[in-house]
């Protein structure tokens, strides 16, 4: 058991961490076709980083339909701002439209 700052728990927290029912576990991870083609494919990455990064790319893309939102607003405010009245924004403006 570890203790913070020097502090010992109380034995009833303690007693009942250690001997009262645990919380189960559900597991959200899927295994998809795509995911072993793609393990396959990529022969030089091990199957545990592999997972790592689909682990880690779970909450990115939960977040991206919030964050598809969020850019779509300020797109909206960015075109209500009035036209700058400098060359070199002009410039920048025009070669984002390029980009675009």
């Amino acid at each position: 058991i570890f203790c913070r700052n020097d502090e010992i728990p109380q034995e009833t927290g303690t007693r009942q961490l250690l001997t009262g029912k645990a919380t189960r576990l559900q597991s959200k991870f899927r295994l998809t076709f795509n995911m072993l083609l793609n393990l396959l494919r990529q022969e030089d990455v091990q199957t545990k980083e592999f997972i790592k990064r689909s682990y880690a790319e779970a909450p990115s893309r939960r977040a991206a339909p919030t964050q598809k939102k969020a850019l779509a607003l300020s797109e909206e405010k960015l075109k209500i701002l009035p036209d700058p009245g400098c060359q070199g924004a002009k410039t920048y403006l025009a070669m984002r439209e390029v980009v675009e």
